[in-house]
C-alpha cells in the first residue's frame, strides 16, 4: 500500500485525521504546534487509498531520526481485513525507510492490542516492554442532567461529591495566565508532598503553549476554597 507525505494545511489535516474511528486530540495540528514549541517537528504521512494515516513527531539524535506518533498511526479496516492492515502497516514503514533511511520509531495506535491493526502491528514490529501510556480513555456522557450522572456513579464516588458539594468550593474555568499559574502551584505542591519529579509537560512554559495552541480547546478548572 502506496503512502506519501500530506501536503495540505493545518485544517486540511485535522478534517483527514476526524474521519478516522478513535482519532484524538494528539494527532491533531494543534498538538503539533504544542510540541513544536518544545523541540519536535510534525510530519505528516496519508495512505493513498485513504484508509490510513499519522502524524509523526521528529528529532535527530545520535545521527539517527527518532519518530513519535501519540495516538497515531489511524487505520480504517475492518476486524477481518488482515491483509489489508498488514499492507498497510508494511506499506508505511517502506515509505519511511525510503524517506530517512535508518529512523526509529515509536507509535501508539488507539486502538486494542487485541484489534486487527493491534495485532498487526505487534507481529511486525517490536512492542515496548514498558507501556507507553494508560492505553485507555474515559468518555464521560455530559448531555445529560446532573441526576442522572449521579444515579450512574457509584456509591464510593456519590459521597465523595457530597463531601466536594459541603467543601463551599468556587470554580474557574479558563486558560489564562492566572489559571496556568494556579494549576503549576497546586501541581507542584502535589509533587513535593508525594516527593517525587515535577513532570515537564507540567512545567508554565510548556502549559501555556498548549493554551496558545489549542485556544478555547483548553480548558482549566480551578476550585478555590476561602480565597485558596
Amino acid at each position: 500500500m502506496r503512502w506519501y507525505e500530506f501536503s495540505g494545511g493545518d485544517e486540511a489535516w485535522n478534517e483527514l485525521a476526524r474521519r478516522f474511528t478513535g482519532a484524538s486530540a494528539l494527532q491533531s495540528a494543534a498538538w503539533a504546534g504544542h510540541r513544536r514549541d518544545s523541540g519536535w517537528v510534525p510530519q505528516r504521512w496519508a495512505a493513498a487509498n485513504g484508509k490510513g494515516a499519522v502524524q509523526l513527531l521528529l528529532r535527530r539524535q545520535w545521527g539517527v531520526t527518532i519518530a513519535w506518533a501519540p495516538a497515531g498511526p489511524l487505520f480504517d479496516v475492518a476486524e477481518d481485513a488482515a491483509d489489508e492492515a498488514r499492507a498497510l502497516a508494511a506499506g508505511l514503514l517502506d515509505a519511511l525507510r525510503a524517506y530517512w533511511g535508518a529512523f526509529y520509531i515509536r507509535v501508539d495506535p488507539p486502538v486494542a492490542p487485541s484489534s486487527i491493526v493491534g495485532l498487526t502491528l505487534a507481529r511486525s514490529w517490536t512492542r515496548p516492554a514498558i507501556r507507553l501510556n494508560r492505553g485507555m480513555t474515559v468518555v464521560l456522557e455530559l448531555s445529560d442532567d446532573a441526576t442522572a450522572r449521579r444515579a450512574r456513579m457509584s456509591k464510593h464516588h456519590r459521597h465523595e461529591l457530597r463531601r466536594g458539594q459541603q467543601c463551599g468550593l468556587s470554580w474557574t474555568a479558563s486558560n489564562g495566565p492566572a489559571q496556568v499559574d494556579a494549576l503549576v502551584a497546586l501541581h507542584g505542591e502535589m509533587t513535593r508532598r508525594k516527593g517525587i519529579a515535577t513532570a515537564p509537560q507540567a512545567r508554565r512554559a510548556a502549559i501555556l503553549s498548549l493554551c496558545s495552541h489549542f485556544a478555547d480547546d483548553a480548558v482549566i478548572l480551578v476550585g478555590s476554597q476561602d480565597g485558596r
